[in-house]
């Protein structure tokens, strides 16, 4: 891009350019070798960016680190990952957790009833400034689920280290692509191990066989349409027993989990929010076809069932307001459509 600014930006904007380096001035227009500067320049940085490659590759097979930040449980010293004996005390509490068959939500709870700190406040703490961000939680001990799934699904702890996962696409944008596992480098034994390869695999066994069956009875045609008014959050779909009957429930779990930032229920049933919809949509086309405008949406006027192609159609988005005792639909759910 040096010849686009130097020959075109810079001149279209008034800007003179002046580098020393290269005795360059905007300003004479005898600059004839300037261009095959620039190539010169371009050809450069693509053979370093090869090189660098190539070795940081080379150094992935002898079995180095070569990662910008240790996994949670080691240290780095001399490109190899050290035992940190503090969080690796942690790591085997989580594993033995999960190999006595609690899971994940509860192993969270226990780890913050024990007062350990999360990954990142631990970093924090032993000087990486980089997660300084942690240091306003209101509580560090708090753990997410996503953070002990991605220990308890990472071989690193057994000693096994797998270079190279992700990788840029090109060295002039920076932009960063996940690697075919076949790319990757693995070095088994490349480290001192915090579980054994036994413990892995009995978590790994012990996890799959507690996946819980779906609780809905039917498919969520509102997926991806239905979202809190207050925090914006999508609505997650529960199977509800009433005394009378059996119903699915759309509500904003963000609300459960951070009741400071969402305050109010957010919840609409199946059996109040399908109807109502349905209702909007004959509405919409019919207002669409009384107005002689040319909308392939104008064909869903006399229609019975909702699917989710029909809904992706017509609705942009659907957002849910705070539930009364005696809910309106038109009071609490605002539809946006789509006009074409």
């Amino acid at each position: 891009m040096t010849g686009y600014y130097s020959e075109i930006y810079f001149p279209s904007q008034g800007v003179r350019y002046i580098a020393l380096g290269d005795n360059y001035d905007s300003t004479n227009m005898e600059n004839d070798i300037a261009p095959f500067k620039n190539i010169l320049n371009d050809m450069y940085a693509k053979d370093i960016s090869r090189k660098i490659k190539g070795a940081k590759r080379q150094h992935a097979k002898d079995g180095r680190f070569i990662g910008s930040q240790a996994p949670y449980g080691y240290s780095v010293k001399d490109h190899k990952l050290v035992v940190d004996e503090p969080a690796a005390e942690a790591v085997q509490l989580i594993y033995d957790l999960a190999c006595s068959g609690i899971g994940e939500k509860e192993i969270c709870k226990q780890l913050e009833r024990q007062k350990i700190v999360t990954p990142g406040v631990y970093k924090m703490q032993h000087g990486d400034m980089r997660f300084a961000r942690y240091c306003n939680e209101s509580n560090p001990f708090h753990w997410r689920v996503g953070t002990i799934q991605k220990i308890l699904n990472d071989p690193v702890y057994t000693g096994e280290l797998t270079s190279l996962k992700t990788e840029t696409t090109n060295y002039k944008t920076k932009q960063r692509v996940v690697t075919p596992p076949n790319l990757r480098v693995v070095t088994p034994s490349a480290h001192d191990e915090i579980i054994t390869s036994e413990q892995f695999e009995t978590a790994k066994r012990i996890r799959q066989q507690h996946c819980c069956p779906a609780t809905q009875r039917r498919e969520n045609i509102f997926r991806g349409l239905l979202y809190c008014d207050c925090c914006g959050h999508p609505l997650s779909i529960a199977h509800r027993k009433l005394l009378d009957r059996e119903d699915d429930l759309y509500r904003c779990m963000y609300h459960y989990h951070h009741p400071e930032a969402c305050p109010r229920t957010h919840a609409i049933y199946h059996s109040m929010l399908y109807p109502y919809v349905l209702s909007q949509v004959r509405a919409f086309a019919k207002s669409i076809r009384r107005r002689k405008v040319e909308s392939p949406l104008a064909e869903y006027g006399n229609i019975t069932d909702l699917t989710p192609e029909v809904l992706r159609s017509v609705i942009e988005r659907i957002e849910v307001g705070h539930i009364t005792r005696k809910p309106i639909p038109a009071k609490v759910v605002q539809i946006y459509w789509k006009l074409s």
